[in-house]
């Protein structure tokens, strides 16, 4: 089984610079956020879907990591 694919991004801008640079040439990432417990800087779910869907990609699945952060995956449509 191929281990999943993560990226995590701090901000919107990360995000999309991910986005560019990827979108065309992968099939799927989780996307890792961090709970706002932890302090740990994080994008928001709006702001990760908004620039997804700007690339043709769209969010999925959720998945839990630990009690500090999950994953969400997404995909091109």
């Amino acid at each position: 089984m191929e281990e999943a694919k993560t990226t995590y991004a701090k901000d919107r801008k990360e995000w999309r610079s991910w986005l560019q640079k990827n979108h065309k040439s992968q099939k799927d990432i989780w996307l890792i956020y961090y709970k706002k417990h932890t302090g740990q800087a994080s994008i928001s779910y709006v702001d990760a879907v908004e620039e997804a869907i700007c690339f043709g990609w769209i969010d999925g699945q959720i998945k839990k990591i630990d009690d500090d952060k999950y994953m969400q995956r997404y995909t091109p449509r």
